[in-house]
């Protein structure tokens, strides 16, 4: 075995560092030799190149990643001119993972040249050789279809997708069992751009025809194909609430539920999620449909199941697990039972808080909304003078912006306005002591929030140190030109019940 094969069974043990030795290695020798007989050995150092780029990209150091790319791709361009049938799929292997790391690294004009460079490179050498070239052309078609679906170019992604289906559904024909997988996850995807291009009628026959090739594969091969149809079950669920179909929901996603309950001893983790996912969205559908006693046993069991698969589990239950939570809480603030939603908020908050923290994607938007949720529920709390429930609430949603405002700077303003409304709701209950260190910790994180400064001078007033209470309330009044309170338009004397 040659230094570059050493090299890729080095990285395929994640021996990085050793395969990097190898691999260098192998391109110094290949290097030498080429210079004497470029056509013996020059192929030879673009595939070292390749795989030393690939493992490049596995490990997230893509700038190293493009070098061995652009260097493996320029030699295989010059060699597949010569001799297309040899070269070009090396040629095109190496253009889609050039793409990939353009895409991830965000330079998306280079990627998308790459991925049309190995669209166009395997449709030749699919014209060629259709046995032999056609199963790539259409992953690569449907690959370049999700590019541009990615960026809502509709039309491009709608191009690409019809040949990688026009494709698939001939090769499902001689073999099914193989293609027919690919085939159902080309409908799908089409199924979801037509929805999003309001294409009603497209994404309900594309569903529906993904949905009929899944019910085929679970009944010829359960254990392989179930998981999969279970899968399509639950977003059939989604996209009939989207249409208003709430019966055809209701037993898609029950449906659905079926599968992974049964499934769950096989893997609780991945389908004890499943399971979860399926009771949320169940519980959100009976609450359109004013069913609200399965609506809480539906949301009450899926918390269950998240709270089983939290224990051992891994961070990325997080967000679905907030989800839930989140839901459940609305549905005790419909009926009017605050405290519980508040509860069920804060911790709905923390969550979210520690799915920053752990840096998932897309956690941002559901950390806002969670945010200004509390916020809404704090000040039913007020409003219903339930003062100690709201300080609960509170002192979660300073504890939350007081410890993400290290990772995310614009979060500082956030998190002194939450320890002066803190302060605020302290004042309201009468902690005075507690009100006062809430307010200074407040102008500790930002100074210029100066509407704390009231709320300090009420508190030194109610501890009976009236010379501080003038130096604050002073220099709010300089400050701020007189405005008010940000965290109530009332003052919190006329609003604190009689003693």
């Amino acid at each position: 075995m040659n230094a570059s094969g050493l090299g890729w069974v080095y990285a395929t043990q994640q021996k990085t560092a050793a395969a990097e030795d190898m691999y260098f290695k192998a391109l110094k020798l290949f290097e030498r030799l080429a210079q004497n007989n470029p056509p013996q050995f020059e192929p030879y150092l673009a595939q070292t190149a390749g795989y030393l780029g690939e493992m490049y990209y596995q490990t997230q150091q893509y700038p190293e990643s493009e070098k061995m790319f652009q260097r493996a791709l320029e030699i295989w361009k010059r060699f597949t001119e010569v001799d297309p049938a040899q070269f070009g799929p090396e040629l095109a292997r190496t253009a889609v993972n050039f793409g990939h790391c353009y895409f991830v690294a965000r330079k998306m004009p280079k990627a998308e040249k790459m991925y049309r460079l190995a669209l166009e490179t395997r449709k030749q050498l699919a014209q060629d050789d259709p046995a032999r070239f056609e199963p790539e052309l259409a992953e690569t078609a449907f690959h370049v279809g999700a590019f541009y679906d990615t960026f809502e170019k509709t039309t491009e992604a709608e191009k690409r997708y019809s040949q990688a289906l026009e494709i698939y559904e001939r090769l499902a024909q001689v073999d099914s069992l193989r293609f027919e997988p690919n085939l159902a996850g080309v409908m799908y995807s089409l199924s979801r751009l037509y929805d999003n291009a309001k294409k009603w009628p497209e994404a309900e026959t594309m569903a529906l025809r993904a949905l009929k090739v899944w019910g085929r594969l679970a009944r010829r091969d359960p254990a392989q194909f179930e998981p999969a149809l279970a899968d399509h079950l639950y977003n059939m669920g989604l996209f009939n609430q989207h249409l208003q179909k709430l019966p055809e929901a209701e037993k898609a996603l029950l449906q659905a539920l079926e599968i992974y309950e049964r499934l769950t001893p096989r893997d609780p983790m991945q389908f004890g999620a499943g399971a979860a996912r399926v009771e949320t969205e169940l519980g959100l559908l009976y609450v359109r449909l004013d069913n609200r006693p399965e609506a809480e046993k539906m949301l009450l069991h899926a918390m269950d199941t998240w709270e089983r698969l939290a224990q051992p589990g891994p961070a990325s239950t997080h967000p679905e697990m907030a989800r839930t939570i989140m839901n459940l809480s609305a549905f005790r603030y419909d009926d009017g039972r605050l405290e519980e939603a508040a509860r069920l908020g804060a911790r709905a908050l923390t969550l979210r808080t520690q799915a920053l923290l752990d840096w998932q994607p897309n956690t941002r938007d559901d950390f806002n909304h969670t945010y200004a949720y509390t916020a809404a529920l704090r000040d039913s709390l007020t409003a219903h003078r339930n003062y100690p429930a709201a300080i609960t609430l509170q002192q979660v949603r300073a504890a939350c912006t007081d410890t993400l405002w290290e990772i995310d700077i614009t979060l500082l303003r956030k998190a002194a306005e939450d320890y002066g409304n803190l302060s605020w709701q302290y004042l309201f209950n009468r902690q005075y002591a507690e009100a006062q260190h809430a307010a200074q910790k407040a102008l500790e994180l930002d100074d210029s929030q100066h509407w704390v400064m009231t709320n300090l001078g009420h508190a030194y007033l109610l501890r009976g140190d009236l010379k501080k209470r003038r130096r604050y309330i002073g220099n709010t009044w300089i400050k701020t030109a007189r405005k008010p309170n940000p965290c109530s338009s009332k003052t919190w004397t006329t609003s604190r019940p009689a003693a």
